[in-house]
């Protein structure tokens, strides 16, 4: 089978090109054949490590998506290592707002792959492209990631990617759109910092994570927890509220210094999305604290202040959340307290994760 890399139609060996797209074609060994209970029939798209395929269960009529990781890193067992621990982390939270993952196994050339389900929608990036979010509308499209998190923090596993490409919005005609967090391919595992099949994922030489929503602490190498991930959406709420990036730079570099030792410009600096309360000001400033003791010590911590919020009160953040959690003894919760070693991975030449299912591909 050959596929079309615009349109994504399938055509015949002998096809030399695609009649809209012209000669486009490329073969596909997979397109055709079975893998478990799924017959592969279509393209969906790549990422850094992963071809993504639309498949059809070959008795029951099911459609999902099948993840297979690219042939150049089958046989780089850190790789492996990292593709297969993103399916088991997702399948083992098990939440309403983390894709369902149900099939994993080997396609007949020796190349791991898991099944999941079909995603109709596209991701909060691409919404955000398209229009200024109100307050009203992106806030519990944000408590739904906020809940996605609680449930893998609780497991003690730590996404490490968050992005507006790695929250995509279901889109079902009549009802309000379904957040799924995706793309745990560098969650961080803490406490499994061991050598083993699954251990010692390390990889000198690269960062974890996109730059422009990193935090510090990831940045210095040192150790992250929950509080990196309550950093990056500290950065995502940034964005959604003001239209921009707190940091920008014309270099990679320019981008971590910036994190390391710049301050986000203030919300007042250019025009906010319709209905941001000036509260909210307070809570992105406390989720992005450089130093991760300031920041909120938990997602669950940032959930209820951005609730206070939502609800025309003032948040806990700043002195009176210092104030509440130092006395409380209750700043550094059980997952910060753990001792954890960053795993670095060279970054994707273009920063960017995996394709996301239902989207369309990565030029």
């Amino acid at each position: 089978m050959k596929l079309c890399l615009d349109c994504h139609r399938v055509f015949p060996d002998e096809a030399t090109a695609c009649d809209r797209h012209g000669a486009r074609l490329r073969p596909d060994a997979l397109v055709g054949t079975a893998l478990g209970s799924y017959r592969i029939d279509g393209w969906l798209g790549e990422g850094g490590m992963g071809i993504l395929y639309h498949a059809e269960h070959t008795s029951i009529g099911r459609t999902a998506a099948v993840k297979v990781i690219r042939r150049e890193f089958s046989s780089d067992q850190t790789a492996a290592a990292r593709f297969e621990q993103e399916a088991r982390s997702v399948a083992r939270i098990g939440h309403p707002n983390l894709i369902d993952i149900f099939d994993f196994g080997h396609t007949p050339d020796g190349r791991l792959y898991y099944v999941m389900e079909l995603l109709q929608g596209r991701a909060l990036s691409a919404a955000m492209a398209e229009r200024r979010l109100p307050f009203a509308e992106f806030a519990p499209l944000m408590l739904q990631a906020f809940a996605a998190l609680e449930a893998a923090h609780a497991l003690g596993i730590v996404h490490r990617d968050l992005k507006p490409d790695n929250l995509f919005l279901v889109e079902r005609p009549g009802e309000p759109p379904v957040v799924k967090l995706l793309d745990f391919g560098v969650a961080k595992v803490l406490g499994d910092d061991a050598a083993g099949p699954r251990g010692g994922l390390t990889q000198a030489g690269g960062i974890v994570g996109t730059p422009q929503y990193m935090a510090p602490e990831q940045i210095d190498g040192k150790g992250v927890d929950a509080r990196a991930d309550v950093y990056a959406l500290g950065v995502i709420l940034y964005e959604l509220a003001t239209g921009r990036l707190p940091f920008s730079a014309d270099t990679l570099g320019g981008i971590l210094r910036a994190h390391l030792m710049d301050t986000p410009a203030a919300f007042s600096a250019g025009g906010l999305a319709p209905g941001v309360p000036p509260a909210l000001e307070a809570v992105v400033a406390q989720a992005m604290a450089r130093q991760a003791g300031d920041r909120y010590p938990s997602v669950a911590a940032l959930r209820e202040d951005l609730e206070r919020v939502m609800a025309g009160e003032e948040p806990l953040a700043g002195p009176a959340w210092r104030e509440r959690f130092h006395a409380s003894g209750t700043l550094v919760g059980d997952l910060a307290a753990l001792p954890v070693s960053t795993r670095v991975l060279p970054a994707d030449a273009a920063g960017r994760g995996a394709t996301l299912p239902g989207a369309s591909p990565a030029p």
